[in-house]
C-alpha cells in the first residue's frame, strides 16, 4: 500500500489510516530501532515491514520490530520478540486498542508503546487472550528493563 512520502498508511481495525511521520516521531523510531539492534533505517524517512497476524485482515505497519536471532524467517510472528510502536495524533487509539488486542491475541512476547505526549512509555508482557498480564509504566529518562535481558533508555525519547 503507497503513500506520500513522510506518511505511513496502515489498514486497522478494517480503516485506512494515513499518519504523517514527525520529525520527532521519525527520531524516536530511530533510537528504538538502534537499541534494539534492528538494522540501519534508511537516511529518509523509516524503513517499516508489514507483519502478517493470524486471524488479523488488516495491514499492519509496526514502528520497530525485533525478531529473534536464531529465526528461520523474518517474516513470521512466531519469531518476533518485541513490537515498538510510537504514539501519535493520528494513531492513539490503534496503538492502546486494536493493535494491543492484536499483538496480545497472536502472541507477540513483548509490545512497547512510547507516548511522547504524555512522555512515558508503556511495556506490555505476557499476553493472555487478547490482553497482555503484566504492564510496566515508566516516564521518560527512566530505564526499561525488558524480561528478554535488554535495558532500553527513554531519556532521548522526549519531544524537542
Amino acid at each position: 500500500m503507497l503513500a506520500r512520502r513522510g506518511y505511513r498508511t496502515q489498514i486497522v481495525d478494517h480503516c485506512v489510516v494515513i499518519a504523517p511521520e514527525r520529525a520527532d516521531h521519525v527520531r524516536i523510531i530511530r533510537n528504538l530501532a538502534a537499541q534494539l539492534g534492528v538494522g540501519p533505517p534508511r537516511r529518509s524517512g523509516v524503513r517499516a515491514f508489514q507483519v502478517t497476524l493470524p486471524e488479523y485482515e488488516d495491514f499492519l505497519l509496526p514502528d520497530v520490530v525485533r525478531y529473534r536471532a536464531d529465526a528461520a524467517s523474518p517474516w513470521s510472528h512466531q519469531d518476533i520478540e518485541i513490537i515498538a510502536e510510537v504514539v501519535s495524533k493520528a494513531t492513539h487509539y490503534m496503538d492502546y486498542g486494536p493493535k494491543l488486542a492484536a499483538y496480545a491475541t497472536s502472541k507477540i512476547p513483548l509490545y512497547l508503546v512510547v507516548d511522547p505526549d504524555t512522555k512515558r512509555s508503556h511495556l506490555y508482557s505476557a499476553p493472555k487472550g487478547s490482553d497482555y498480564a503484566r504492564r510496566l509504566t515508566v516516564t521518560f529518562g527512566e530505564e526499561i528493563h525488558t524480561p528478554m535481558g535488554l535495558t532500553l533508555n527513554t531519556s532521548d525519547f522526549s519531544r524537542d
